[in-house]
């Protein structure tokens, strides 16, 4: 019995927590004024290359509508509507809105937290201990597999022959010890992401847990779902 009531606590904490990836009828107003001649779901139909070509063209539609680079406050939402409204965010905040943005259009997505990693200190100490600098990214799955976004800058995975590259697949490159090869340079701001080994968590939105209700500090913002796939190979 006793363990059944753990079991169902830690059940109800989980889900307390967990961060929801609805698109919520207010996202889907706003998301309108971000793209008004798209239609939900149209992204199911495309080819790859057409796919690859909206993907690019939300990137810069959030891009112009945040020409601020002040991080939304902690303790208050950070979805398309703030994004919007405020013109302003950092990564954080416009990894949130373009996997909202893309979810509606008929996308899979996953969300990615970046951290560099420290020389001779393991990757969990640095990710619960140390402040190094991080990164907020999103994956989106095309008809070719998982492609990344950079939420700061106009550039996503693609490799030389147009191929989407995930996180999973240039981390398997670089423990080969080879170097990667992209179709165009990652951007300077945030080059040692993509062209190192950097810690990747896959489903971790914060360390603080102060950007998603109900903000409590010290628990971190996750996706229970999301945190999965730092298990998968792909």
């Amino acid at each position: 019995m006793a363990l059944v009531v753990v079991f169902a606590l830690v059940t109800a904490l989980l889900n307390y927590y967990n961060i929801s990836k609805t698109v919520t009828a207010e996202d889907k107003y706003y998301i309108r004024l971000y793209l008004p001649d798209l239609t939900e779901g149209c992204a199911r139909s495309m080819t790859y290359a057409q796919q690859v070509k909206l993907i690019q063209h939300v990137q810069v539609v959030v891009a112009a509508r945040t020409n601020g680079w002040l991080g939304l406050p902690e303790g208050t939402p950070r979805e398309p509507k703030q994004l919007y409204l405020e013109r302003t965010g950092m990564c954080y905040d416009r990894s949130r809105v373009l996997e909202k943005i893309c979810l509606y259009l008929g996308f899979e997505t996953r969300h990615l937290s970046l951290f560099t990693r420290e020389a001779y200190v393991h990757s969990y100490t640095t990710v619960l201990f140390h402040h190094v600098p991080s990164h907020a990214i999103s994956e989106v799955l095309t008809k070719r597999g998982w492609l990344m976004i950079d939420s700061n800058d106009l550039w996503v995975s693609l490799g030389p022959a147009g191929e989407p590259i995930s996180m999973h697949k240039m981390q398997r490159v670089f423990l080969a010890e080879k170097p990667i090869k992209w179709l165009t340079p990652p951007p300077d701001r945030d080059y040692g992401f993509y062209n190192q080994r950097c810690i990747p968590i896959y489903g971790l939105y914060s360390r603080h847990g102060r950007f998603y209700p109900p903000y409590t500090s010290g628990i971190p913002d996750f996706r229970l779902r999301g945190l999965f796939y730092n298990l998968d190979s792909e």
